[in-house]
């Protein structure tokens, strides 16, 4: 089990690596420095300190364009997707790393390396740059407004008050402290308005004061509890409770279920299941509504199943899996199974465009380039391969993550 919680955590976590790297060819970015501001959980004026929530990895895409950093090359591109054309919009050199993805706003991109803001305009103006103090963690928001970046991290093994949350301000640079409750954070999962779905893992003592196998044991007995998290009041809602650990029945057979995605109205779980010799079974697709109620089983799956989500607008609405002969793909919005082509990364679906396209892989290199094609959701469905070639500046594309 702690290896499927591993990667679990890894589908849902951020990872960067940020070497030592060169300055910014060109010229020299415009420097600034604030303070770190002290906490601050009320609202400004009648606007609240934070707004619509979403991710800032899935916010890349746009439906008319996706930014993307390429971490080989050190440059920031842009996906056109009415001109199937993907361009060089800064080059900042090879070996220059990001802590965490662009942050897409509508006027400018924004990225964190180490203490430091950058700041792109889109209408072409020059990067400049803004010294960050005192930023805690990995360094590497996974959500945002269209004011901020947010930063929420732990670990069930810390204690509470080792946990972060705070709030970026992309103009100012000013770090604000957010009202999280005392838990062992698990993960953030989903945003809904101005709330996380957070999980916390609950032992009979806290697994900050212990280790080794009682550590083990007291997870043997544990549960994990979603909740709705609202950054603005720190209130904490219950979704649902599920065992930490393999749940086993009276026949030996175990399963457990791991978050997959959040449409507009329902949560999205896929359960993994073995029989009493570790041999896996089909498993499903089950979604709960927002406030945990409403249980029900959307899709069954095939033994050794592991789907991959594929979000439009911010919101889950294909779970594909790639992982036996045939390519499926399972439609949240419809109900609908399609089995669209032979399993393989040719045609593997990326994104939604937003003329009712989707963006697709047609090929991978040994040295992880790619090339991508553009198609309309019907001719994908139906398995066509007749999709538009999507021109690169050159072959050193590499796969970016929605």
């Amino acid at each position: 089990m702690k290896k499927a919680m591993g990667i679990l955590v890894l589908c849902f976590c951020l990872t960067a690596c940020a070497p030592a790297a060169p300055e910014p060819t060109g010229e020299a970015p415009v420097e600034a420095t604030v303070e770190t501001a002290p906490a601050e959980t009320e609202t400004q004026g009648e606007t609240p300190l934070v707004g619509e929530l979403r991710s800032v990895r899935q916010g890349g895409n746009t439906g008319e364009t996706y930014y993307s950093f390429q971490y080989q090359l050190g440059e920031i591109r842009k996906l056109d997707f009415a001109a199937a054309r993907e361009e060089i919009l800064y080059q900042f050199g090879e070996g220059y790393a990001l802590d965490g993805d662009l942050i897409v706003e509508a006027d400018a991109l924004y990225g964190i390396r180490k203490q430091e803001l950058f700041r792109l305009p889109l209408d072409g103006g020059e990067l400049t740059t803004r010294t960050l103090e005192n930023l805690p963690g990995s360094r590497m928001p996974a959500w945002c407004d269209d004011r901020a970046a947010y930063l929420v991290e732990g670990g069930i093994y810390n204690q509470p008050t080792e946990n972060i949350a705070c709030r970026i301000d992309l103009e100012t640079g000013e770090i604000t402290d957010l009202p999280l409750p005392a838990m062992a954070l698990d993960g953030v999962f989903a945003a809904d308005g101005s709330r996380l779905l957070v999980r916390q893992c609950l032992t009979e003592q806290p697994l900050s004061s212990v280790e080794g196998e009682v550590a083990d044991a007291l997870l043997q007995s544990a549960v994990i509890e979603y909740d709705w998290w609202d950054l603005n009041t720190g209130e904490l809602e219950k979704v649902l409770e599920l065992p930490y650990d393999m749940e086993v029945d009276a026949g030996g057979n175990s399963s457990y279920q791991h978050f997959v995605g959040k449409t507009k109205d329902r949560l999205y779980f896929e359960t993994i299941a073995y029989n009493e010799n570790n041999e896996e079974q089909p498993g499903s697709i089950i979604s709960y509504r927002l406030d945990g109620s409403d249980k029900r089983v959307d899709f069954d799956l095939p033994p050794g199943s592991a789907t991959g989500p594929v979000y439009r607008q911010g919101e889950l609405r294909w779970l594909v899996n790639n992982t036996g002969t045939r390519m499926h793909v399972y439609d949240v919005a419809t109900g609908t199974d399609y089995d669209v082509r032979p399993q393989g990364s040719e045609g593997y679906p990326l994104a939604f465009t937003g003329d009712d396209r989707v963006l697709v892989i047609t090929r991978r290199g040994n040295d992880g380039t790619v090339s991508y094609g553009l198609i309309s959701i019907d001719a994908f469905l139906t398995g066509s391969s007749q999709w538009t070639p999507v021109e690169s500046p050159d072959e050193k594309t590499t796969i970016p993550i929605f």
